[in-house]
């Protein structure tokens, strides 16, 4: 029997929460194509077969024009890391696949949103009480990372060196994006948003927290030039307090945290970080030496996440690599062996110097695209982000739209803008668990269809 496609997207939505809130990192990298599956197999949908069957043909059509550049410059091409690469970018390829789903029942989304954002915020606020009782009354330094909600229950006993703090505040962020549309036009169930607001502070990922902020400022800047209204400003004025209130306390528990700030930024203009050193060898050298940096070096193939994993260091010991995939040997390309793997060595054996920092390491998303798509193909892109930008600003400003799914064109536009700066930071297009609840939630609140029922919905 076929399934209802609504229904069917929730109970996808559903698995989603559950597994990006969980410790299984591998787990989440296959939860993209295991949710395209089911929403197949579920709904019997031969539109979403045909639309996969085509992204993987035009995946294999460039990555073959990519490997044939290669042959025809003398150059190498990792076509494990290519294969990877699909795995690691399967956030678009769900979105590509399932962006033509329409829904209007976002009641059950925005009741199962309040669920995980209250249980996962008093969870994450409780793990760093008990990591200070524990060790001292103290929130500063490493205590943020102890904030890991379920993705690491047992996180105050030993936080670790890993990625599951940064997860957990973009998580928390992108509940709080497409709940605050509610909570304002309802005018109801702050406590909620106080809760994740507060986690997020707690959690101390300051780059994370940053972004946020510049990213709502920057569209709330965009979306009101044209007017503003009576409530714009007190919902500035509200903002502003919160804001006056909160950095200051965060300063004051956390002064080191915030020391950092200038630290890096000083490495950084000096060219003392390797992240800075990369983004200097891709615009001023690599234009001279390869061709290819305009046409795309190839997926996988210089500072993605599937080039490290490739290499068989990023999950293992860095000194002591283990192979990746059965089939395959632990490679890297020349570009990478070259210019990145040299500064990823310093960065990795020099914990003394660079803490483990994001700030520090030689690669992100948005300079992985640059070179693996080419210099072409990601203006391109970037046109496109800027197109979809105006196209959500166009219908916020159209009054005779929804208030509600014009507060949701705004919070999509602050999330697409926020996915896009902590992209200059790490490789976070490719950390499934953390940016795939936001790819989800954009294409179940996305307001731009037009035959969407224009009746806000009742929760």
């Amino acid at each position: 029997m076929r399934g209802n496609p609504d229904k069917v997207f929730l109970e996808l939505f559903i698995i989603t929460l559950l597994i990006v809130w969980s410790p299984f990192k591998l787990l989440a990298y296959v939860l993209p194509f295991g949710l395209i599956a089911y929403y197949i197999i579920r709904t019997n949908s031969g539109v979403t077969f045909i639309r996969f069957t085509v992204v993987v043909l035009l995946f294999i059509i460039v990555s073959l024009f990519w490997c044939f550049q290669s042959l025809i410059i003398g150059e190498d091409y990792i076509l494990q890391n290519n294969i990877i690469s699909f795995i690691t970018y399967g956030s678009f390829i769900f979105l590509i696949v399932m962006m033509h789903f329409k829904t209007d029942n976002h009641t059950s989304y925005l009741y199962f949103i309040k669920i995980f954002l209250i249980g996962e915020s008093i969870l994450g606020l409780g793990q760093i009480i008990i990591f200070t009782l524990l060790r001292g009354i103290n929130f500063d330094g490493a205590s943020g990372d102890t904030v890991q909600g379920t993705i690491n229950i047992l996180s105050f006993l030993d936080p670790g060196v890993n990625f599951n703090n940064p997860i957990f505040s973009v998580n928390i962020i992108i509940l709080l994006f497409f709940y605050t549309p509610y909570m304002l036009i309802k005018s109801k169930s702050y406590f909620t948003f106080l809760v994740g607001i507060l986690a997020l502070f707690f959690a101390s990922v300051l780059h994370v927290v940053m972004t946020a902020f510049i990213s709502i400022f920057i569209i709330t800047f965009v979306f009101y030039i044209n007017y503003i209204s009576k409530k714009t400003l007190y919902v500035s004025a509200g903002i502003f307090l919160l804001l006056a209130t909160l950095l200051p306390l965060l300063y004051y528990l956390q002064p080191n945290n915030f020391a950092l700030i200038e630290h890096y930024y000083e490495k950084i203009t000096k060219f003392q970080n390797p992240k800075a050193v990369i983004t200097y060898k891709v615009f001023a050298e690599m234009p001279t030496e390869s061709p290819r940096i305009f046409t795309g070096l190839g997926l996988g193939q210089f500072t993605s996440r599937a080039s490290l994993i490739g290499t068989g260091r990023y999950f293992s010991d860095f000194l002591n690599p283990n192979p990746v995939l059965p089939i395959f040997e632990n490679q890297m390309s020349d570009q990478f062996r070259e210019k990145v793997y040299p500064l990823w060595y310093d960065y990795e054996t020099n914990v003394s110097t660079y803490g483990g920092s994001s700030m520090s390491k030689p690669y992100y998303s948005i300079l992985s695209l640059v070179t693996e798509l080419g210099f072409i193909l990601f203006t391109c892109l970037l046109l496109l982000f800027l197109r979809f930008i105006l196209q959500l600003r166009s219908y916020f400003l159209n009054t005779h739209n929804p208030i509600l799914k014009r507060y949701y064109a705004m919070s999509i536009a602050i999330l697409t803008l926020f996915i896009f700066l902590i992209s200059l930071i790490e490789n976070y297009l490719e950390v499934t668990q953390a940016i795939f609840l936001g790819v989800f939630l954009g294409i179940v609140f996305n307001p731009l269809r037009k035959d969407n029922n224009e009746n806000p919905p009742n929760t």
